[in-house]
């Protein structure tokens, strides 16, 4: 029997998107100082949403299984799905530091596959 579930509870799903919309804000907040609090909330929003929505979509064993330890396919496809949402917020929703938002974007992707990767 594998040691880690193929199914994971929704309360490890939950923390996962909290903690990676957590890490993100506090990224967002102390990387691009004039960023305003509301543009990084709401884009730590998105980031939390949209890992529990990929999560919980796919919380099947085929997606949470490791065929490359310890990567599993819903590692990498959920900062898949978190990019292109962050994109669909910022095209109606554009940040006050427009300029720099392909970075900020970049890196909250980059949280997210390694808070999935570390947490769940």
């Amino acid at each position: 029997m594998p040691l880690v579930p193929s199914i994971f509870p929704f309360w490890r799903i939950a923390l996962t998107a909290a903690i990676a919309a957590g890490v993100g804000f506090a990224v967002l907040r102390w990387r691009f100082k004039r960023m305003t609090i509301s543009d990084a909330t709401f884009a730590a929003l998105v980031v939390g949403l949209s890992v529990l929505a990929w999560r919980l979509s796919a919380n099947v064993p085929p997606l949470n299984d490791d065929p490359i330890a310890p990567l599993s396919p819903n590692d990498w496809l959920c900062p898949i799905l978190t990019y292109v949402c962050l994109g669909l917020y910022v095209a109606f929703h554009p940040p006050t530091e427009l300029a720099r938002w392909p970075q900020a974007r970049t890196l909250l992707t980059a949280i997210v596959f390694v808070v999935n990767v570390l947490v769940i």
